[in-house]
């Protein structure tokens, strides 16, 4: 396995307005992940910046900006974080930004289920790691190319002298018949 993949640590971000909420999530997540918690998205962003945090989870509606907002900017920035809108303002225009423009994996109500949640959370985490392997797969495979790349241009290089030099020969003996046994 590698050494990113063994390092992985569950941590998740919560930013609510609401000080209840984030209490309560901590209270139920606390024990299997990593939990951090914001009031503001200007704070969870900070929060972002400072720890690697594989799952966010917003609010829609806050008094700064609303989650969409947020987490626009988070999947432009951290385009491997998985997203999760989790609010109590459902209506159809909040989804499909939600969907559209911060990338969500999940739209999930509130109050939540807590069962529901800790599901999308693990698929979330599962996600996370398959795209940060993908990418390192890929890593490689550009490696592996850039490698066969040079071993073909050398192979190539390599043969291009001698066939050369057969070439001039059989052009040779075209031209000089008489003496062809000589070449």
């Amino acid at each position: 396995m590698n050494k990113v993949i063994k390092a992985f640590t569950k941590r998740i971000l919560f930013v609510d307005d609401n000080q209840n909420n984030l209490n309560s999530f901590r209270a139920n997540f606390r024990k299997d992940y990593e939990v951090y918690t914001a009031l503001t998205s200007k704070e969870g962003y900070q929060l972002i910046e400072l720890h690697d945090i594989p799952v966010i989870l917003s609010d829609y509606k806050m008094p700064e900006e609303n989650g969409v907002l947020f987490l626009e900017k988070v999947k432009e920035n951290f385009p491997f974080t998985v997203r999760i809108m989790l609010t109590g303002h459902a209506d159809m225009p909040a989804v499909v930004d939600a969907i559209n423009k911060g990338g969500v994996f999940r739209f999930l109500p509130k109050p939540w289920n807590e069962e529901v949640l800790r599901n999308s959370i693990e698929n979330a985490f599962d996600i996370y790691l398959t795209k940060n392997l993908l990418g390192i797969r890929n890593e490689e495979l550009k490696k592996a190319y850039a490698e066969l790349d040079k071993l073909v241009f050398s192979t190539a290089h390599d043969i291009t002298g001698p066939l050369s030099n057969i070439m001039g020969l059989v052009t040779l003996i075209r031209m000089d018949d008489s003496n062809s046994a000589k070449y």
